[in-house]
């Protein structure tokens, strides 16, 4: 086939600010917008990818593939008064021609999939997030936040693959109250909720029925340090340190291989890093 292929993409949006009273304002909004096929997608041939947690998937795709179309509402409710500021917003999409797969069990080994790129004919996303910070006492203040997203392909009413857990966050953050602002210090939990809405595809015609392509991931919680220091100007360092107490974890999208007893090799996830400690130094001149 001819495999240059070309894409006009457009997109537009409309917002509005209401203020409510004068710590409660409200933001509404809708908009369209369009996205292309990448390259994995539309040229891929037979190519091993770790994108659906087993690194034995191969992806085929398909020049024909048209853009996804996404008309989107969003509303946003935001409060902010002198010691107390959060905001809540959330959104949902429906999605035309939104680009997936269809898959193919391969046996052995275990959790092997064949991939063909294709577009279902509708899909939606749902979420929302929370943010939220109170002040203390001065220079302290205690903050949290929750982000969720829900994706459908409503053409066989099963969840999209690659979509990550409830995850939410809590901490306290210590400032410098100076106009400066030299230096700051956030200490912060990380908790992520487990996922059991499994990605799940149709089979590859003519083999009828769906093929779930994921496999549950358990919920964690790790902690992290933070700081940032202006000793001058145009001079910004950062320090911390993740995962601050070596928790063993993995998040859903991680490669993982289930066991296979022909082959025979046991149950495989690769673990997210350990204690991970960081530096960076920012100089303008």
């Amino acid at each position: 086939q001819d495999l240059d292929v070309s894409d006009v993409l457009t997109s537009f949006f409309f917002t509005s600010d209401i203020e409510l009273s004068p710590a409660w304002s409200a933001r509404v909004g809708a908009g369209y917008a369009e996205r292309m096929p990448n390259l994995e997608q539309r040229y891929s041939d037979g190519l091993f990818l770790a994108m659906i947690q087993s690194g034995f998937s191969r992806l085929v795709g398909d020049t024909t593939l048209s853009k996804e179309r996404n008309w989107q509402a969003d509303l946003q409710v935001r409060f902010d008064s002198e010691y107390v500021r959060g905001r809540l917003g959330g959104f949902h999409s429906w999605i035309v021609d939104y680009i997936t797969y269809a898959a193919n069990p391969v046996l052995p080994p275990e959790g092997a999939r064949l991939l063909r790129s294709f577009n279902t004919d509708y899909a939606t996303l749902t979420g929302f997030e929370y943010y939220g910070e109170a002040d203390l006492a001065s220079g302290w203040q205690v903050f949290t936040s929750l982000a969720y997203l829900d994706g459908r392909d409503r053409e066989i009413n099963q969840p999209l693959a690659g979509i990550n857990p409830l995850e939410g966050r809590v901490g306290l953050r210590w400032t410098d109250v100076c106009p400066q602002n030299r230096w700051g210090f956030e200490w912060g939990l990380r908790m992520v909720d487990n996922q059991d809405r499994l990605g799940t595809l149709r089979a590859v015609a003519p083999a009828p029925g769906v093929v779930t392509l994921e496999t549950a991931t358990p919920g964690f919680t790790t902690s992290y340090l933070r700081a940032y220091c202006q000793p001058r100007d145009n001079v910004h360092l950062i320090a911390g340190v993740e995962n601050l107490f070596d928790r063993n974890y993995y998040e859903h999208l991680n490669l993982r291989i289930p066991q296979d007893q022909v082959i025979g090799f046991g149950d495989t996830v690769v673990l997210s890093p350990g204690i991970t400690p960081y530096i960076g130094l920012e100089i303008d001149y």
